[in-house]
This record gives C-alpha cells, sequence and structure tokens, in this order.
C-alpha cells in the first residue's frame, strides 16, 4: 500500500525504494513487480523496466 500511494503521488524515488524490499521479502509478487516496471517507465528507465513488466505478465496481473 505505501509503494501504491508513492507511486501515485509521484514519489517514484520512494517507491521503487519500497518496491524493491518487497520483491525481496516475496519475489513472486505480480503487483510489485508490475507497480516496479511502471515506476520504472515513468523514471525514463523502461529498459531496466522490461523484465520486470514481462515477470508480471507471466504471474498474471
Amino acid at each position: 500500500m505505501l509503494a501504491r500511494a508513492y507511486f501515485h503521488s509521484a514519489a517514484l524515488g520512494r517507491a521503487e525504494s519500497e518496491l524493491r524490499v518487497l520483491l525481496e521479502r516475496d519475489p513472486g509478487d505480480a503487483y510489485a513487480h508490475l507497480l516496479l516496471g511502471r515506476t520504472l517507465e515513468r523514471l525514463g528507465r523502461a529498459e531496466e523496466a522490461a523484465p520486470y513488466l514481462k515477470v508480471a505478465k507471466i504471474l498474471g496481473t
């Protein structure tokens, strides 16, 4: 919820940090992969975002 709030308020650095912690704890969290991918895209880091978005799609988001 915190990462999502950061994302929606455009606190993208904070969102990225929270999402990376979440994925360390639960690498199977499809929504965290999706949100991290979108966060990285908004930061202009589309190449870095691509693997996270791909995993999110595979996991069914």
